[in-house]
Parts: structure tokens; C-alpha cells; sequence
């Protein structure tokens, strides 16, 4: 993905003057391109003082609207933000107070769970045995809490552990009495 913070304006020596503002203009466009809802990206500050975040891994907003933290659905009605959704790691690795890119609606590539078998149309929770990751069994029992995070789009490329194209469901969240059949 393309990184805005390397973007800088003083290639090949050019601090000000025409070029320089016009490579902050385009800087300019292409932030408001990618933090905006028609493309569903969003830059996110990771505020989990322990878990790096990765590729793949399903987060929840936090109190402040742009950090997260890696979902876990054993975090029942605590986990803040439910009624935001969640979002979905674009970058490699996004350490604790450090910054990413994540898209909270469209499709993605969503990191599943160890021994499952996805198929297309299966509905993705949030796991309740590891920060970030999602899977296609229901977590919990009876009044735990269970979060939706999208559909199963295809599970071709599946191998234990992968990653699974998903199709987004924004702000999903119900509990395991009330999942839809």
C-alpha cells in the first residue's frame, strides 16, 4: 500500500517553492483519497500496550475515534466502541502506539483462526482464543458474547493458519441467543 509518510516534498533537494506545493497538494488529495468512507481505509493508531497488531488481524476502535485495539470476543459488552464495528489490518505489522492503515468496510483479507474449515457464506466471528484473529465457529456459549465480522467471500486459499477474503459487516455485534440463523 502506498505510505503517505514517505511521501516527502524534498525529493531530489526541492523544499519550496512551485513543485513543493504542488506535491503538497497531491499529498493532500491522497490522504483525503485514502481516510475517507467511499474507499472504507483508515489510518489508526494500535493503543494495545502489549499486541502488535498484523496483516489480517481484526480490530476494535477505541475511545478515541482514530486507535484500536486488536477484538477478542471474550471481552463481552466491555470492549469499547462495540456500536463503531470493526476494522481490518491493511499494513504488515502495527505496533503497540504506533500507526496503520485498516479498512472497516468492502473486502479484505481476514487472519482466521488454526484447523478451521471456511466455506463461502459462512458467517466470520471474533475469536475467543486469540487477540485479532477471526473464525467460523461460533465462540462461546449461551450469553457470551459473539461479534460478527463478515461474511466468508472465498475460502479457496485457506491453509491452516491463513488468511480468508471477506466480505465486511460493519458494527455487527449481538449476543449468541440472537445470532442470526
Amino acid at each position: 500500500m502506498f505510505n503517505l509518510q514517505s511521501f516527502a516534498t524534498q525529493k531530489s533537494g526541492v523544499s519550496d517553492g512551485n513543485i513543493a506545493n504542488a506535491l503538497n497538494k497531491i499529498r493532500q488529495l491522497l490522504t483525503k483519497l485514502l481516510h475517507s468512507p467511499e474507499t472504507g481505509v483508515i489510518y489508526l493508531t494500535n493503543v494495545d500496550p502489549i499486541t502488535t497488531v498484523s496483516f489480517g488481524s481484526i480490530v476494535c476502535p477505541y475511545t478515541d475515534p482514530y486507535s484500536c485495539v486488536a477484538a477478542y470476543a471474550d471481552d463481552g459488552p466491555a470492549q469499547p466502541i462495540v456500536s463503531r464495528g470493526f476494522a481490518v489490518c491493511l499494513s504488515d505489522e502495527v505496533a503497540p502506539s504506533e500507526g496503520g492503515y485498516f479498512r472497516f468496510n468492502g473486502e479484505a483479507d481476514v487472519h482466521l483462526e488454526n484447523d478451521l474449515t471456511p466455506v463461502a457464506g459462512e458467517l466470520v466471528y471474533v475469536s475467543k482464543t486469540a487477540y485479532g484473529l477471526g473464525t467460523n465457529v461460533i465462540p462461546g456459549d449461551l450469553n457470551d458474547w459473539v461479534r460478527v465480522v463478515g461474511t466468508i467471500k472465498d475460502a479457496s486459499e485457506y491453509s491452516s493458519p491463513s488468511n480468508v477474503f471477506v466480505r465486511m459487516i460493519l458494527g455487527k455485534c449481538c449476543e449468541s441467543q440472537n445470532l442470526p440463523a
